[in-house]
């Protein structure tokens, strides 16, 4: 309940801890054990593919319909949602955009990800890498 209905709101938690768990712990698997290497990029490509989701650009998805009634087709051609049409044998295959879009996913968090991962890159090079670096050539 929200404090103006007499209840107190949550501390910041982190968010889907037990799928970050799930995939670091299979992906560290993977890298101790080589007959478990298939595990660790099954899980890596679940990890990437779930963040990637929560930043998808919601206005670029496509709706497909398959039919063979040719007044649909018309319509469909008219329409200035229309994307493209394909022949499938006797069918058809018509691609538009989405009509209403729900903005319903966390791309905030998404956003805050990416840019922390940009501004750890660089601390990573001038930190690690340069002191590496000036060390071998000075030895």
């Amino acid at each position: 309940m929200p404090p103006c209905c007499g209840g107190t709101w949550n501390t910041a938690t982190k968010i889907f801890t037990w799928f970050v768990e799930q995939v670091t712990k299979a992906r560290r698997t993977g890298d101790t054990e080589k007959s478990k290497a298939l595990l660790a990029e099954v899980f890596k490509l679940l990890g990437n593919s779930a963040y990637w989701k929560m930043l998808e650009v919601l206005k670029n998805q496509i709706f497909v319909v398959f039919t063979k009634d040719e007044k649909m087709v018309d319509r469909a051609l008219c329409s200035e949602y229309f994307e493209d049409l394909g022949k499938l044998g006797q069918a058809y295959e018509l691609e538009s955009r989405k009509l209403r879009i729900t903005l319903s996913r966390p791309f905030q968090n998404s956003i805050v990800v990416y840019q922390l991962a940009r501004l750890g890159m660089p601390e990573f090079h001038y930190d690690f890498l340069i002191v590496i670096s000036a060390a071998t050539i000075l030895s």
